[in-house]
Parts: structure tokens; C-alpha cells; sequence
């Protein structure tokens, strides 16, 4: 291709899905890779490596910015479950934070970057985090927190203090069921009439017969 530059006018809207959808399978096929070197692990060639995984995910970023400049985009959550070591790896494009709580505490799922094909240029980083059995994990879409935002108090503790209210055993859905419930009871944001969005929670526990996801 001239000047690295992808045929813009043979690329409909269409496209887009099967690219981000490559892009995930590309990634998790990295990280496969990474998981299954025979060397001695090692912090550079595991969690380093990892973490810098899913250079494929940019591309598709920077292509549909090129074509839309920022008019059309989407936001995406890439995660991976790994039992063998322990791990999760994510990215979060656009989303806002996720929590992961459990024996270790309270975690923030922050890292990625904006919703893809927002900006010409964006690298979106990844994070590995590791987990024990019992940790649950939630991402939810800003449908989700506006719905739930209350002033003075960050929309993560909002969440937190939801999840952690809820009586054990506190299973992903039903912490998917009392987000959801809480989030079609509320008005949405003060001032915002007639206020629609999307309202989505993905939900998801590490126990000790887990396997890669």
C-alpha cells in the first residue's frame, strides 16, 4: 500500500466490526504466544511483554479515524483470564473504569485509552493484574454510572458500595441484576431531561477451576 495508507474507498462501516474483532483475536493470540514460551518466565518476556501487546488494536484505531476523523467510534473492552498463571489482561477503550474486589482489596480496571477511532493517534495500553480465587471483576458502560452518580461521591465508589453491599454469595450476576435494577430506577445525571443511554454491566469471578476466558 502507498505510504502504508489502507484503500479508504474500498472500506465500508461495515468493516469495522470483523477489523476490532481480528485485532482481539490477534492480541490474545500474542499473549498466547507469550504464555507458552518455553524460557524460564521472567518479568520482561512475561508481564512486560503483555503489557505491551495489542499493537494491532492502534491500527484499526488510527484507519477508522483516517476515514471518519472522529465522526464514527466505538467503545470496547479486551479481556483475558488466564488460570495457569493467575492473571487478567485488559484494556479498556473508552469505558469507564472497572473495579476488581476481593481478598486483595479494591482494584481500579483503568488502563487502556479513549473510545477506538476517536483520535488520530492513540496507543492503548494494557494491563496485566494478578488474581486470586474469589476476586470479581465488573466493567460497566457510562450508562450505568450516570445512572447511578450521586453528588459529591465519585460514580467507582457508588459502584463499589453497591457491590460490596450485595449479600453473599455475590455471584456476577447477581451483581449484573442489582447494577441493572438501580440503573433503571434512576433519573439518570441532575439536569438531563429525558436522559437514554446505553446501560450495560459485564461481570466476571476467578475460582480455582477457572479456565483461560
Amino acid at each position: 500500500m502507498p505510504f502504508e495508507a489502507p484503500p479508504f474507498d474500498k472500506i465500508a462501516e461495515s468493516d469495522y466490526s470483523p477489523a476490532i474483532d481480528e485485532g482481539m483475536k490477534r492480541q490474545l493470540a500474542e499473549i498466547e504466544t507469550i504464555a507458552n514460551n518455553p524460557a524460564s518466565p521472567t518479568f520482561a518476556n512475561t508481564i512486560e511483554a503483555m503489557e505491551r501487546s495489542g499493537d494491532l488494536l492502534t491500527r484499526v484505531s488510527r484507519e477508522i479515524y483516517a476515514e471518519n476523523a472522529g465522526a464514527l467510534y466505538l467503545t470496547c473492552v479486551l479481556v483475558r483470564v488466564d488460570s495457569a498463571t493467575r492473571t487478567l489482561v485488559y484494556a479498556n477503550a473508552g469505558h469507564p473504569a472497572g473495579l476488581m474486589v476481593g481478598a486483595s482489596g479494591r482494584r481500579l480496571l483503568s488502563r487502556g485509552g479513549p473510545p477506538v477511532g476517536l483520535f488520530p493517534e492513540t496507543a492503548y495500553e494494557s494491563e496485566v493484574v494478578f488474581v486470586e480465587a474469589g476476586d470479581l471483576a465488573v466493567i460497566v458502560s457510562d450508562g450505568i454510572t450516570e445512572a447511578i452518580e450521586e453528588d459529591g461521591v465519585a460514580a467507582i465508589d457508588v459502584l463499589n458500595r453497591t457491590i460490596v453491599n450485595i449479600p453473599e454469595p455475590r455471584t456476577p450476576q447477581r451483581v449484573c441484576d442489582a447494577l441493572m435494577e438501580i440503573a433503571q430506577r434512576a433519573p439518570g445525571p441532575p439536569g438531563v431531561a429525558n436522559w437514554q443511554d446505553d446501560r450495560t454491566v459485564l461481570a466476571f469471578q476467578f475460582t480455582e477451576r477457572s479456565g483461560r476466558a
